[in-house]
């Protein structure tokens, strides 16, 4: 419970995770979750208007070793002159010294397309992530509810107090300049805890997703990574991935998810990792 002088708690970020209708934590909030629907709508409009462009499916996403973005480059190559895309460096091609290497778009695109089915769309990973979402989520209603009560019953002392004072003035016909330094006191603390209520409040109030669409919409993002339909995927992919760091060594895939973590009972973002080596030689052959 704060003390007197402290700021009142923020409230919830919106990032932070709430648990739904039946229990599912919410994996995105309502605004993205509406931003996606309508890609797919429109797409469906659309049907295969841009099929013949070169669709590079992390476009925004990737980010060098030396911290400049990757950007996609196709050029044609070989004797064959056939096309060769890839995610280069934006530093190293302004030559600015950074020494990455470029990293063909296959092997990219389907590292990361199949990070995200593994750790997020697959049964087993949405069940894993339920128990240990609403396992987090039930500790922070517990905690809430237990400064919810703490909260009211200092607000109930203070107006008692308070109705005290203005009896105690009326009654013994004492000037209130003589009590006016304690009510100054007890009227700021009262605001203080009716606001950190409010807050309370408002965190146990977010409006939610139902289970079924949240549901809805990972089965049908997930059916469109499986079959690699990745002008589908462009729709949603900003949706489950924050960002993926490339250096000579290896490939980070930063998710929007975030875990709990137990060794300090917060939450931090969902994270793979993988040997840039073995990403291209497993992914060679969807080139």
């Amino acid at each position: 419970m704060p003390t007197i002088g402290q700021a009142a708690p923020p409230a919830t970020p919106k990032e932070e995770w709430i648990v739904v209708e039946g229990g599912l934590p919410a994996i995105i909030d309502e605004e993205t979750f509406n931003a996606v629907q309508a890609k797919m709508a429109n797409n469906k409009k659309t049907g295969g208007k841009f099929r013949a462009k070169e669709i590079y499916l992390l476009s925004g996403l990737v980010v060098c070793k030396c911290g400049a973005g990757m950007y996609g480059n196709t050029r044609k190559c070989g004797r064959n002159k056939s096309r060769y895309s890839s995610y280069k460096c934006s530093n190293r091609a302004n030559c600015k010294g950074c020494d990455n290497k470029e990293i063909r778009k296959e092997y990219l695109d389907n590292y990361v397309l199949d990070e995200l089915y593994t750790k997020l769309f697959s049964e087993n990973s949405i069940k894993k992530l339920s128990v240990m979402l609403n396992d987090y989520n039930r500790k922070k209603a517990e905690e809430a509810d237990e400064e919810t009560k703490a909260a009211s019953v200092e607000l109930e002392g203070i107006n008692s107090k308070i109705g005290k004072i203005i009896c105690l003035v009326a009654e013994s016909g004492i000037s209130v300049d003589t009590v006016k330094d304690e009510l100054k006191r007890l009227e700021e603390r009262k605001h203080f805890v009716e606001d950190y209520l409010r807050d309370i409040r408002l965190k146990n109030n977010i409006a939610a997703i139902s289970e079924e669409m949240i549901i809805d919409l990972i089965h049908r993002s997930k059916e469109f990574v499986k079959t690699r339909n990745i002008a589908e995927c462009q729709n949603f992919i900003q949706s489950y991935i924050d960002k993926v760091v490339v250096n000579n060594e290896r490939v980070e895939v930063f998710f929007k998810i975030h875990v709990p973590d137990d060794t300090n009972n917060t939450v931090s973002p969902l994270k793979s990792e993988g040997d840039l080596n073995m990403v291209k030689k497993d992914y060679c052959k969807a080139c």
